[in-house]
């Protein structure tokens, strides 16, 4: 079934997006995911996707370590260089994949089982990067023995240049040497002599150049030393195999995890190979429901190669068969196989080209005939191997099957292609499968329209040009144009008159209802189509309003629950300065004398002070100094540097230590505010910026005027706070509190400089 619907162009794009040999093949070799773990499958598909949006893809290409690691696991087997740096390269891999994983488990929690099966091998890394360079070389330092091998090895090599270099010294050695060069013959070192003065050094031939010219002779001072190098070397080949025997038994102890942690790589690197498709050919993956709802369906096949396939809609929601008519090459066998392939990638959790609104039912088995599947090599007619086909479905059929077949009763007598195919639907019925056929026979059609289980449905086809439109009239018939198509392809004119004239009236009469009833139904599906999307606004703005309405309840809520906070924070302070004053009345014989008391030592105060400032005088004021200009009553001009300000007097005091500059930096300037005895300001609508920069200024005029409160209007939200910080800072501000309910209340506060 999966040949006919050519799944396995799908599979051949996928593999192409892997990054090992592994996973092409395990995608060559899929099958469908059992039904307990289809979701979960689709959901690790969709969260690559949306990574995938976001990140470039974090895997690179990496060996198929499958056969190395059960090597491994034999016992004494040894395992080469270039498989264990095969290995190693998938754990650093296993490693980033683990960590891009990790990172993005608040957005993709599917990802947790796949992290339990990715093992992290930080040890065996280590020991491999200890053991092996990048260029694949056993380290000396892997061991003592091949580290003191390795050390001899080099002595013995710096033994044998030195002693034929020596040769190159002779003074007939431009007569002996084709150059004077060392090189290495069957693993002994040895020199380049010219062929004709061979003879005149003792040695051993190893070869002579292609030209002749040339002889490699091992001198005989160095065979002994060529000797002991050949047993160095296989003793560090023994040495080199005892390190990776080791190393081998390292791995052999992880081996089970490592394979499964391979095997999940290669699962991860086919879910993102899914997700790329997805991405490139905007995909989505459809949920399970139902019933098929496959909106803007577009045939993936056409969709890879490119060809910008018109979406469609495939239905079948209240009746479980569709009978789907309309014209030759109107699109019926595209619209069967765009359900059967879209199934079958749903199956194996790839996205298709459909809206993510779409949904499809899990079947137990898909069964498809579709397409000319005449069988030379049976001796079968088109026809029968259409009803072989169909015989092998109807008996492997169930209530979870769904059931593709092109062109029904085709191929035979049209009456009785007709009477078995209404028989074998009918049969489908009783057997109650999901069904979608496509036919050309007049009486299947019109038996569809009156059957309670199949819905008739007709492809819309462009009369003029003759071209399918692609686009599904639900619950209507469409003919199959089957002289119009004729007419296309250059049939004889007369052909066509006589083809209609033997039709007969009636049949041509039929047509044109037939024509104008899918007109209605073309209309009255496009007025479906604008309401719906009319309902769909409206639902939109009904959400919206429901949101809002929540907003401001929701503020309403915590408006209230801030006043009553702030209104029991009130309380609670007027309770505290309650419980202060009646303590001070118990110390105190009564309120009255303390009063009074308090208000002739101020008077004193004050008068004492007056008498002590006079014009003239030198005085201080808030770490300032200037001299006194003039005195009225209980306040003094004061020059300040360049400026000028009245000050209470008994907020000066007089200084002997007399400036050297008349410079301040103290910036005032009157206070305007003879109407009330308490100035204020009113800081609501403003920012915090805009409020403090107001209340600055605010706070200087009203100290340099005198006065011993000031009322700030600020509200109950984050300004009050602003203002209350600031307050705190300031050094003209002995003591605030909240407005009392008369004074405004606690969206106002009361300063006492």
């Amino acid at each position: 079934e999966i040949r006919k619907l050519e799944f396995n162009k799908i599979k051949e794009n996928i593999k192409l997006r892997t990054h090992s040999i592994a996973s092409a093949d395990y995608i060559e070799n899929i099958k469908p995911i059992p039904k307990g773990e289809l979701s979960q499958e689709q959901k690790l598909v969709e969260c690559f996707m949306k990574l995938l949006r976001q990140k470039e893809n974090i895997l690179y290409s990496f060996d198929d370590i499958s056969k190395s690691l059960k090597k491994a696991m034999i016992e004494e087997s040894v395992l080469g260089v270039d498989e264990i740096l095969s290995i190693y390269r998938v754990l650093k891999i296993v490693r980033d994949v683990r960590k891009f994983l990790v990172d993005a488990l608040d957005r993709c929690d599917v990802f947790n089982k796949i992290l339990k099966d990715l093992g992290t091998f930080q040890t065996l890394e280590a020991e491999i990067e200890r053991t092996i360079d990048n260029s694949g070389v056993v380290k000396s330092e892997a061991s003592r023995d091949l580290f003191e091998v390795r050390k001899e090895i080099k002595q013995v090599e710096k033994t044998i240049t030195e002693k034929l270099e020596a040769l190159f010294q002779r003074p007939d050695s431009d007569v002996l040497f084709s150059e004077k060069l060392i090189t290495v013959r069957q693993n002994r070192y040895v020199v380049p002599v010219k062929t004709q003065s061979v003879k005149r050094i003792v040695g051993i031939v190893h070869g002579v150049s292609s030209s002749g010219f040339t002889t490699y002779l091992e001198p005989q001072i160095v065979v002994d030393l060529n000797n002991k190098l050949a047993v160095l070397r296989t003793e560090e080949e023994k040495q080199i195999h005892l390190v990776l025997k080791k190393l081998t038994s390292f791995i052999r102890e992880r081996a089970n995890r490592l394979l499964e942690s391979f095997n999940t790589l290669v699962k991860i690197d086919v879910l993102m190979a899914k997700a790329s498709f997805g991405i490139e050919y905007e995909c989505s993956i459809p949920s399970i429901g139902d019933c098929i709802e496959l909106l803007e369906a577009r045939n993936p096949i056409m969709t890879i190669l490119s060809q910008n396939p018109i979406p469609v809609d495939i239905i079948l929601k209240e009746k479980k068969g569709l009978v789907l008519t309309g014209p030759n090459t109107g699109g019926k066998t595209v619209f069967l196989k765009t359900l059967g392939l879209s199934y079958v990638m749903f199956l194996h959790a790839i996205p298709i080209p459909a809206s993510p609104n779409s949904k499809l039912p899990i079947f137990d088995n898909i069964f498809v005939d579709i397409g000319d599947e005449q069988d030379i090599s049976q001796s079968l007619s088109t026809f029968s191997s259409h009803i072989k086909n169909i015989s092998e479905i109807l008996q492997n059929s169930t209530d979870k099957t769904l059931i593709l077949i092109d062109e029904l009763g085709a191929g035979t007598d049209p009456l009785e292609g007709s009477a078995l195919g209404i028989a074998i639907l009918d049969y489908i019925k009783k057997i109650n499968a999901f069904v979608v056929i496509s036919t050309h026979h007049t009486p299947i059609k019109l038996w569809a329209v009156n059957s309670d289980y199949y819905e008739p449905a007709t492809l819309m086809f462009d009369r003029d040009t003759l071209k399918p439109l692609y686009k599904v009239l639900y619950g209507t018939i469409g003919e199959s144009m089957g002289i119009e198509v004729a007419k296309r392809f250059g049939i004889p004119k007369e052909v066509i008159l006589e083809a209609q004239k033997l039709l007969g009236e009636n049949t041509l009469e039929y047509q044109g209802v037939m024509e104008n009833l899918n007109r209605l139904v073309r209309e009255y599906q496009d007025k479906m189509e604008i309401l719906e999307k009319h309902r769909e606004e409206l639902e939109l703005l009904k959400r919206k309003y429901e949101s809002l309405v929540e907003e401001m309840e929701k503020a309403k809520e915590d408006a209230w629950k801030n006043a009553v906070k702030d209104a029991q924070s009130y309380l609670e302070q007027l309770k505290k300065e309650a419980q202060e004053f009646l303590v001070g009345l118990k110390e105190k014989a009564s309120l009255k004398d303390f009063i009074k008391q308090k208000q002739e030592e101020l008077r004193k105060f004050e008068k004492e002070e007056q008498e002590a400032i006079e014009v003239g005088d030198w005085v201080e004021f808030m770490g300032g100094k200037g001299r006194v200009l003039e005195i009225r009553q209980d306040k003094a001009q004061v020059m300040f540097g360049d400026i000028k300000a009245w000050i209470k007097l008994k907020d000066l005091s007089k200084t002997t230590k007399i400036p050297k500059t008349h410079t301040t930096n103290i910036s005032l300037q009157r206070f305007e505010n003879k109407k009330a005895g308490m100035p204020e300001i009113n800081l609501t609508g403003l920012s915090i910026e805009e409020a403090i920069s107001k209340l600055d200024k605010f706070l200087d005029s009203a100290f340099a005027s005198g006065v011993k409160m000031a009322k700030i209007i600020h509200g109950v939200g984050v300004l009050k706070k602003a203002v209350t910080d600031y307050l705190s800072s300031s050094s003209y501000v002995v003591f605030y509190r909240d407005a009392y309910p008369k004074e405004g209340g606690v969206g106002t506060t009361i300063v006492y400089f």
